[in-house]
């Protein structure tokens, strides 16, 4: 059925799904093939057909996740259609079942998903006020896709001439509620509303007036208090613990700022301990590796420092180096060699780095995916093709210069066959061209917001989310030249 499915053969699919559904009813996953079917004949734009399945489906699998997911497929459905109301109404009854599927099962989603396309379908249908408040209850912060969705919509209506006026009067009630429950003592409530007002506005000055209000805030918050770090020394000779060879060496090498050299060195070192996960141990070898191009130690630190935060705290008030080594951008010299030539931004490139691999060079996959950009061996072996690269072996995708000139080809390979559609490129990294295509066919829109709920594969629509809120927090902090930016709204 999957292969005639891919052939276009829809009814020829559809009658193997039903045998399916016919001889073998208690196979382990029995709502796919009603799935399967309800999917394909939305592809074929076959609505009234699609939408009968999605009936038959619900009441065969009532109070169970293939209820849910059928519905989720109705949704879709009508989102393709621009059936406004529908949707609104799909989205409502969405939010009372219990179980989504998450991106543990294909074709599932989550909360904020059908959060996000219920706001989306008060927008669309005109009821602004309405969206705008919805928009609001969706949470933003670190790797909240929809979150951020939601507060880039948001700074898209500031700057409508239509609903510029009902987002300055939302800005207004809370920016007067955050100070109000700041004068009274009330730090979470003024803490969620300042916070919001950050969501509506990227005026320079009303957003460090608000910043500098949230930081007292955050200092009245347990919760919000970032640890901070002093840097130390990390070597320990003493006359009991005299050094080796290896830490004389890395001594004098990181003295005259040769980093890349001199950590090798200080790693081999006899006086190397295991730093505890979050100390100011750990904290100065990360900043260290930071320093010699290792940025993957450093990544790795900052994941466990940022985790002990709640995911709204505002990136603006952190200090910039736990906010770089969460964000690093190493490789610069080879990013913008490889990269604008090839019109794909080198902030994108950072992002789908250091979800491949954290920027590890050496990184490999069970798949043998080699290097920081995780290439499989076929399509490495496309892309030498097309650069030319007569003695191409598998292994020179260790080097980081020549992953991420692997990288920026393919990259600008995808970004021609989906133009201005970083979600779709992310997506077809990781899924697949041809299945993007057909996603965004089904959607019937090239609207990120109307495609991405359309992405079948559970690994590939949370690589999507992982991917972009990468990118999105890489053009907050660095410009395009790779430069850090500072005061910059998101």
């Amino acid at each position: 059925a999957s292969s005639y499915a891919r052939l276009k053969r829809t009814d020829d699919a559809i009658t193997v799904y039903k045998v399916l559904i016919d001889k073998v009813p208690n196979n382990p996953t029995p709502e796919r093939a009603y799935l399967n079917i309800i999917d394909l004949l939305h592809e074929a734009g076959r609505y009234p057909e699609a939408l009968n399945w999605v009936q038959q489906t619900r009441a065969r699998f009532k109070n169970d996740l293939g209820g849910a997911l059928a519905l989720f497929a109705q949704l879709r459905i009508h989102l393709a259609q621009a059936s406004w109301a529908a949707a609104m109404s799909d989205a409502e009854e969405l939010t009372k079942s219990s179980d989504l599927g998450g991106t543990r099962v294909p074709g599932g989603t989550t909360p904020a998903e059908v959060s996000f396309l219920r706001a989306y379908a008060l927008e669309q249908s005109g009821r602004t006020e309405d969206a705008i408040a919805a928009y609001l209850a969706i949470p933003d912060g670190r790797n909240e896709y929809y979150g951020a969705r939601a507060t880039q919509r948001l700074l898209a209506l500031a700057n409508g001439d239509k609903s510029r006026a009902f987002v300055q009067m939302q800005l207004n009630a809370l920016a007067n509620e955050a100070k109000t429950a700041s004068a009274a003592g009330q730090w979470e409530q003024a803490r969620i509303a300042a916070q919001s007002v950050l969501r509506l506005t990227n005026e320079p000055s009303k957003r460090a007036e608000i910043l500098k209000q949230l930081s007292s805030i955050y200092a009245s918050l347990s919760a919000y208090r970032l640890k901070t770090f002093n840097t130390i020394s990390l070597t320990s000779a003493s006359d009991s613990n005299p050094p080796s060879q290896h830490d004389a060496l890395a001594d004098s090498l990181l003295s005259f700022g040769l980093y890349d050299e001199g950590l090798p060195e200080f790693l081999a070192g006899s006086q190397v301990k295991t730093p505890t996960l979050v100390s100011e141990q750990a904290y100065s070898l990360a900043k260290l590796s930071l320093q010699a191009g290792l940025p993957n130690r450093a990544v790795r630190f900052a994941e466990q420092v940022w985790k002990g935060l709640p995911a709204d705290y505002v990136v603006d008030l952190a200090p910039r180096d736990l906010v770089e080594m969460l964000y690093p951008a190493p490789f610069r010299e080879s990013l913008l060699k490889h990269a604008p030539s090839r019109n794909v931004d080198p902030r994108f490139m950072l992002s789908i780095a250091r979800q491949e691999s954290r920027f590890q060079p050496d990184a490999k996959s069970v798949a043998a995916a080699r290097g920081m950009m995780q290439f499989i061996p076929s399509t490495a072996s496309e892309i030498a093709a097309e650069l030319k690269f007569s003695k191409f072996e598998q292994d020179d995708l260790y080097n980081a210069d020549t992953a991420i000139l692997f990288g920026a080809q393919y990259l600008s390979n995808l970004f021609k066959q989906f133009p201005d559609q970083p979600q779709a490129v992310a997506g077809a990294y990781n899924g697949g061209a041809d299945n993007l295509a057909r996603w965004i066919a089904r959607s019937r829109s090239t609207e990120a917001d109307r495609y991405v709920p359309e992405i079948g594969f559970s690994q590939t629509k949370d690589y999507v989310y992982k991917v972009l809120t990468n990118y999105w927090a890489y053009q907050h902090l660095y410009d395009a030249q790779l430069q850090p930016l500072t005061g910059t709204a998101k």
